[in-house]
């Protein structure tokens, strides 16, 4: 059996309420980099320009890897197999729609390059295209044609 855990998520837009919810979940605990101090002020940089961070311990709520049987699914909807089914199609789509979402144009653009290499090549794009005026993917055309002459 599944143990379903208090949830709470505020809705969007003005006059914005806590909705409160029994969901699955277990609390998981990840280390992240604070840049505020624990009353709320901002660390500062180092004097070489990099920010300063504090790392802090929190928990969320984590959904993977709780449900692990199809019976233990059926017994949250009631054992009714539509209401399963309809549940994953909309979980699926959602999921579907943040992997799309998640994608920033300028990947192609950098495939085979570590991740400060990409970075640095989409700031430079982004630059490029702000500079003068153009379209992002225009300007990443620009820097994938220089880099290749550069590279032959």
């Amino acid at each position: 059996m599944i143990e379903l855990v208090q949830m709470s998520k505020n809705t969007r837009g003005k006059d914005s309420r806590t909705i409160t919810f029994a969901g699955i979940g277990r609390p998981v605990e990840r280390v992240i980099a604070r840049e505020t101090d624990e009353a709320g002020a901002p660390l500062g940089k180092n004097p070489d320009g990099t920010q300063i961070t504090r790392d802090e311990t929190i928990t969320e709520l984590d959904h993977r890897g709780v449900v692990t049987t199809l019976e233990d699914a059926l017994e949250l909807v009631g054992n009714d197999l539509q209401v399963l089914l309809d549940d994953f199609a909309f979980g699926f789509n959602r999921s579907a729609y943040q992997a799309e979402a998640d994608k920033d144009e300028l990947d192609v653009y950098t495939e085979g390059l570590d991740p400060k290499a990409a970075k640095a090549r989409k700031t430079v794009i982004r630059g490029l295209a702000k500079t003068l005026n153009m379209g992002v993917i225009e300007a990443a055309e620009i820097v994938k044609m220089a880099s290749v002459q550069a590279a032959a």
